[in-house]
């Protein structure tokens, strides 16, 4: 077989170790490759530099949010709290050096499968700012939480997506829909007059009672999730 279909070939079948090949060339025949292949081929350095993905610290909260807020509110213009709000999830980056170019987090959720409970990985606040678009940092950042759930023994996975087409070409599917429903509250004043119950406010230190009849609720639906204290009071009623 002639070198440069040698090489053609181990190139297609080990596009992700393309290190075991670099070796096949003399300098005249590098001049031969082009661009776009020897770029990948004779620049090991490049792969070194490429973004990591890891937990955010602390001193990088502030940058975290700003960039979740461009993302999801825009229009709000950036937050005037001082302080950075608590969150369940854990949070991650996509961290080019030491410079946060992607945002995600990563939640832990108990929920009905198959008829017995499981604890999946929820994956959440996935961003990263304009300048950062379009060089496969979301695709990366996606890999590397999946790679968390690995490490942490979590076999399933899921996401709320802001576009069901942008995260199915990165392997994911709809498992799940709803329904919501929009009524004015008058049409529901015959249901506060039954024998069955009535209405009444509730706060944040009714959440176990909320969450008792959102159990019996969501008995048998898949993917119906037992919510904890801290989920009732932060985000029920944050």
């Amino acid at each position: 077989m002639p070198w440069y279909q040698e090489v053609s070939y181990l190139f297609s079948c080990y596009l992700d170790t393309v290190f075991i090949i670099s070796g096949l060339f003399t300098p005249d025949r590098r001049k031969w490759m082009s661009s776009p292949v020897r770029s990948i081929l004779y620049e090991p350095s490049h792969r070194s530099r490429m973004p990591t993905v890891r937990r955010v610290p602390e001193s990088d909260f502030e940058r975290y949010r700003r960039l979740i807020e461009y993302a999801f509110h825009p229009a709000d213009g950036p937050s005037t709290a001082l302080t950075i709000p608590d969150r369940i999830a854990d949070r991650y980056g996509l961290y080019e050096g030491d410079r946060l170019i992607a945002t995600g987090a990563l939640y832990e959720l108990d929920v009905r499968l198959r008829g017995s409970w499981t604890t999946l990985g929820g994956v959440a606040a996935v961003s990263s700012p304009p300048e950062h678009r379009r060089s496969d940092n979301v695709e990366t950042l996606l890999q590397g939480l999946l790679d968390v759930c690995r490490k942490r023994e979590l076999g399933l996975a899921v996401l709320w997506p802001f576009e069901h087409a942008f995260y199915r070409q990165f392997g994911w599917a709809i498992a799940d829909r709803y329904t919501t429903y929009e009524l004015p509250p008058e049409q529901l004043a015959a249901a506060g007059t039954t024998e069955r119950g009535t209405y009444e406010r509730v706060g944040p230190d009714d959440w176990d009672r909320l969450e008792a009849v959102q159990r019996a609720h969501g008995e048998g639906t898949t993917l119906s999730m037992a919510r904890t204290e801290q989920w009732g009071r932060t985000r029920t009623f944050g």
